[in-house]
């Protein structure tokens, strides 16, 4: 079962922009958060996503888990060295969720500055919708699905079936379990429109966060559960 990376980024925003005076200090956030999805058994699985966010780069980053003796190397994300990441694989998904509680990060900024940060991650999961669905209509594109108990926010997006190419994704959307857009808005976003006929990956993302924070913040992410579906767009006429 191939599943797309969360690719957070572009649409949460990085909390720190790059420095580049010199004197300025460093400072930075660590995240850990629970990824779930649909296991190919029916069931669910759960895999451990780091993030630390930085605001000037950064030369080395690892994680050492509750528990853990041998630090798990973090790596840059899309080319920034302000940001390091390590999102997990297909192999990295189990029946259970990863270890509770606090994560070390240490980090060895481009100064050679030696920092220690911390995450503690809890126990709350939440598991991926029950139903996703999605149809055109009048020029419209609409996805509904389940609400996912205990989640806050919701980000949709898809995808090319073919080569996995991000075609439009929605920024958090609270208070709604469906969205409705032109499908002309769907080419403008992505550069891409979409044709009848062709295969195409709709994926949902909840967000649960961590006590006291709202789905306005880019960290502090306490699980994101996935769901996905393999749809054709179907012509109107």
């Amino acid at each position: 079962m191939k599943y797309l990376k969360i690719l957070m980024l572009p649409l949460l925003g990085l909390p720190f922009f790059t420095a580049c005076n010199d004197d300025t200090a460093f400072d930075a956030n660590a995240d850990v958060f629970i990824m779930s999805r649909e296991s190919e058994e029916g069931g669910t699985e759960f895999a451990p996503a780091y993030y630390v966010f930085a605001n000037m780069g950064m030369k080395n980053v690892d994680v050492i888990t509750p528990g853990g003796t041998a630090p798990i190397e973090l790596e840059p994300l899309g080319g920034l060295t302000s940001t390091f990441a390590l999102e997990p694989k297909d192999q990295d998904y189990h029946p259970t969720p990863p270890p509770y509680g606090a994560h070390t990060f240490n980090v060895l900024t481009n100064k050679n500055e030696e920092i220690q940060l911390s995450d503690i991650l809890e126990s709350n999961v939440i598991l991926p919708t029950a139903t996703l669905t999605a149809m055109v209509e009048d020029n419209k594109l609409t996805v509904d699905w389940d609400k996912v108990t205990n989640a806050e926010a919701y980000i949709v997006r898809m995808y090319n079936n073919e080569d996995g190419q991000l075609i439009f994704g929605t920024q958090f959307i609270t208070d709604t379990t469906d969205i409705t857009m032109l499908v002309s808005s769907i080419g403008q976003q992505g550069g891409v429109t979409p044709m009848p006929g062709k295969t195409y990956k709709i994926e949902l993302q909840a967000y649960l966060f961590e006590e006291g924070i709202t789905y306005d913040h880019g960290v502090n992410i306490q699980c994101v559960s996935i769901k996905q579906i393999t749809w054709t767009w179907e012509s109107e006429d």
